[in-house]
């Protein structure tokens, strides 16, 4: 896949029987790839970890598998609800469904974590409540355990499940696409870095833009 072209979650109904972790495999094995490796502010911040992401949708849930090599080191201090995971090696999911004013952040960091809210504009968030958060199905292979900064190598994925009711969407009514991004940060590591699968200009790191996102297809 292009990092130009969209994004193509495929449909895989199968998935709502299978436990996440199996979700993971298949999603790996018949998605399509893409990769999140746009470095948009390299005299801040240069290093750039191998990170890939695909995905899958049914009728309820949206997927997103993330791979990641992180070459330098790894954190993941933050364990709570709507903690500051972009701190730590993080994965995040931002989308907008056609026809909302709105758009949604989902961020997660290695242990699967989450911070997460919806909003017009980045000042005037609305935080998920512990409830919709629990609604987010995830698996990460780091386990759930909080670590503080690891060097070296560490390779690690995370899959998640997004319903679609959380986002007032639905994939089998009306326009079959969503907009969005992807991003792999850690803001306080000893290698701090932000990159994206679709670019973004803007003159310091700042992934709350939606004018830079690309189109999601539900094929």
């Amino acid at each position: 896949m292009s990092l130009s072209g969209p994004f193509c979650p495929k449909r895989m109904e199968v998935l709502e029987t299978l436990p996440l972790e199996e979700c993971a495999i298949l999603i790996d094995t018949e998605c399509p790839v893409a990769h999140i490796e746009n470095v948009n502010w390299p005299e801040v911040a240069a290093y750039a970890p191998r990170c890939t992401v695909k995905g899958a949708y049914t009728s309820k849930h949206i997927f997103i598998h993330f791979a990641v090599e992180d070459e330098e080191d790894i954190r993941a201090v933050n364990s709570t609800n709507l903690s500051p995971v972009a701190d730590d090696s993080c994965v995040e999911f931002f989308l907008s469904v056609p026809g909302s004013k709105e758009y949604w952040n989902f961020e997660f960091n290695c242990i699967g974590a989450v911070n997460a809210s919806h909003r017009e504009t980045r000042p005037n968030a609305i935080r998920l409540t512990d409830a919709e958060i629990a609604s987010i199905k995830r698996h990460a292979s780091l386990g759930t355990e909080p670590f503080g900064e690891k060097e070296g190598t560490h390779r690690w994925t995370l899959t998640v499940a997004i319903p679609f009711s959380l986002i007032g969407y639905n994939p089998m009514v009306g326009i079959p696409f969503i907009m969005g991004n992807f991003y792999k940060c850690a803001g306080k590591s000893k290698h701090p870095h932000y990159l994206s699968w679709k670019p973004i200009k803007a003159e310091k790191p700042n992934f709350h833009l939606p004018e830079f996102f690309g189109t999601i297809i539900l094929d």
